[in-house]
């Protein structure tokens, strides 16, 4: 049974990703990350594809990319079942190499798009020896600092015109640990619901368990990690009609979380991003 196609505005921003089929490699060799860079070069040239941030680890990418053409769902296609070929011919296997169609998640805020591009960035310190993204060749950090040439497909100008083409600022704000999101403000509602929406898609590797589902525990879970009104601002965003409802709901929330370690990461992940607690399952 085929995918309905996406439909994606002109000129919109998404964060992109795939990994391995049961997080397998997807990179065996570092051609195999030349030739996807060549790819990603084929769907710029034909699609108008434009990348304004990548890392490609060992069995999964990360991509920011925007699309005047709104041509997103056909150029994905094309770098994938290409890229899959390639790989397949090149070690002499067959079958599928990810896990399934690619993710995505629609960018429409520029402290969502600075937030998406520190973690696509900072997804390579995940790896043993690295201690720094400067210090990775396989993402887009090294060309936004000028330490290597910018392939034609990669605009690094979008996001550096938000540091006043400040490259030292810019790379302050990926690689401080401390820094958690653009503005030293409070997060607003539009930077919990991205976060979450970001950790459920990067933590999603089961089948029977869509990224919808996780986000919407994930949302009633939050309740439990604000206070004050922060707290009713979430609750009245959530749609929940009365308390008892929302006792309810919560209880449903924690159960999942007790049994679903993905839950749980997810759940890691927004604290950490924001300081907040943890709530108990």
């Amino acid at each position: 049974m085929g995918y309905p196609d996406r439909i994606i505005p002109d000129g919109s921003i998404h964060h992109v990703m795939n990994r391995g089929v049961a997080r397998q490699p997807i990179f065996f060799t570092d051609k195999h990350r030349i030739e996807f860079g060549r790819l990603l070069a084929e769907i710029h040239e034909r699609f108008g594809i434009e990348v304004l941030a990548y890392c490609l680890m060992g069995n999964h990418y990360h991509l920011i990319v925007r699309c005047p053409a709104g041509r997103l769902s056909e150029a994905m296609q094309h770098l994938g079942s290409t890229f899959v070929r390639h790989v397949n011919d090149e070690v002499g296997r067959d079958g599928p190499l990810f896990r399934s169609r690619f993710k995505s998640i629609l960018v429409d805020s520029d402290r969502y798009l600075l937030r998406a591009v520190r973690y696509v960035h900072r997804n390579a310190l995940d790896l043993a020896g690295v201690t720094s993204p400067a210090g990775y060749r396989w993402s887009s950090h090294r060309a936004y600092l000028g330490h290597r040439r910018s392939p034609e497909f990669l605009d690094t100008s979008v996001v550096l015109e938000m540091f006043g083409n400040d490259v030292a600022r810019f790379d302050r704000f990926v690689c401080d640990s401390e820094i958690r999101h653009p503005s030293a403000d409070r997060p607003d509602l539009a930077d919990l619901r991205h976060t979450i929406e970001l950790a459920a898609m990067v933590a999603d590797d089961a089948d029977d368990t869509s990224s919808a589902s996780i986000v919407r525990s994930a949302s009633m879970l939050l309740t439990e990690m604000l206070t004050g009104a922060e707290r009713q601002q979430w609750i009245d965003e959530l749609g929940v009609p009365n308390r008892e409802a929302l006792r309810k709901a919560m209880g449903r929330a924690r159960q999942r979380m007790a049994s679903m370690v993905m839950l749980a990461d997810v759940m890691e992940f927004v604290a950490n991003e924001f300081g907040l607690a943890r709530p108990a399952a």
